[in-house]
């Protein structure tokens, strides 16, 4: 069982005893970066669940009602979103709850309005077996009021009824729910298996898929959605970037040139997707900059672009350097923001050259 489900033997190995056990814990938290499986891995363990007749292992036979119901089950199943809508096929006893999809908010989030209708529909019994399984997708984007209204049922869980909460960060949920369930952390796989991965899903060459691996930083997902969004392309465009610093004439450089209008395209989510993702290379560049300052060409994610990075190094001085990352960082928490793409652009654009130069940013 699990056997799809790259790397976390130790958590793969922990649900399948308690799959052999006949008390289990109610309630258990996936946590770790995103792209690592949590999602793969709950979802998994839910069929096992619900099986009608699983194997002595306690792995689902995949031919019962219950395993046949789930076989369209996935992240595009969301029984439980919007004001208690239902979409897409579904199990009965089967409740997916993932964060408000409503193009208006900005922020995304999990609402109390969400987590009365997950109380309504949790009071009932089970339909189709013996059990009932909820999985709250990404729960540290609970709002602090949905946390609490979601505390009542990890109080009080309704009988045969099992919590299965994933998240990126643990330490977001409250300290109450913390308490009520098993944790389970999700660790980096190695680039070797993501490139492995990746190479088999995608056909890339074995030096780009390592490339892809590394900058993914351990997470499948990660690697998988950067190939997607052209990560290559954006990595030549930051390295261009850091290199033109300090610019001649930074004004001109912007109004007569829209120097990121080919490789981000603007007026779509996928535009802050993309302009996050290339901010994050920035920051990776500086910081392969200060690595090769202090001598540590070991610790250089983009080592395969040494003959670039080295002279960058030299002309770069550290304070200018820290300078920059520290606008980076600015310049990735607007984005975040959803702010004015350009405005973020202009401004880092003239921070890192005034930080180039040694002058006040």
């Amino acid at each position: 069982m699990f056997e799809t489900i790259v790397g976390h033997e130790e958590n793969k190995e922990f649900l399948r005893r308690l799959l052999r056990r006949d008390r289990r814990p109610h309630s258990l938290l996936l946590h770790g970066p995103g792209g690592m499986g949590k999602r793969l891995l709950a979802l998994e363990f839910a069929k096992a669940l619900l099986c009608l007749t699983p194997a002595a292992d306690g792995s689902p036979c995949g031919t019962c009602a219950s395993c046949r119901l789930l076989r369209t089950i996935g992240t595009e199943t969301p029984l439980v979103t919007r004001g208690g809508d239902t979409e897409g096929p579904s199990h009965p006893d089967f409740l997916y709850v993932e964060h408000d999809h409503n193009p208006e908010k900005k922020r995304r989030l999990i609402t109390i309005a969400q987590i009365h209708d997950l109380l309504g529909l949790a009071q009932l019994a089970p339909t189709v077996g013996r059990r009932r399984v909820c999985l709250v997708d990404e729960a540290d984007l609970m709002t602090t009021e949905a946390a609490n209204a979601f505390l009542k049922l990890l109080e009080e869980p309704p009988p045969h009824f099992y919590f299965l909460l994933i998240a990126a960060k643990a330490d977001a949920l409250l300290p109450t729910i913390l308490s009520r369930v098993i944790r389970l952390r999700f660790a980096a796989l190695r680039p070797d298996d993501v490139c492995r991965i990746l190479r088999r899903k995608t056909g890339l060459g074995e030096a780009e898929a390592l490339v892809v691996a590394r900058l993914a930083d351990g997470s499948l997902g990660r690697a998988l959605a950067y190939q997607e969004e052209g990560i290559l392309n954006l990595r030549a465009a930051a390295l261009e970037y850091v290199a033109a610093f300090p610019m001649a004439a930074p004004l001109h450089y912007l109004m007569g040139r829209d120097y990121f209008s080919d490789r981000i395209p603007d007026g779509s989510p996928a535009s802050f997707e993309a302009l996050r993702t290339f901010l994050d290379l920035v920051r990776t560049v500086l910081r392969d900059l200060l690595f090769l300052q202090a001598g540590l060409a070991d610790r250089v994610l983009h080592r395969d672009c040494l003959d670039t990075l080295e002279p960058l190094a030299r002309r770069w001085d550290r304070a200018a350097l820290l300078r920059g990352a520290e606008a980076v960082d600015r310049a990735s928490f607007a984005a975040w923001k959803h702010a004015n793409r350009k405005a973020i652009l202009d401004d880092l654009t003239y921070t890192l050259h005034a930080a180039a130069q040694g002058m006040p940013g």
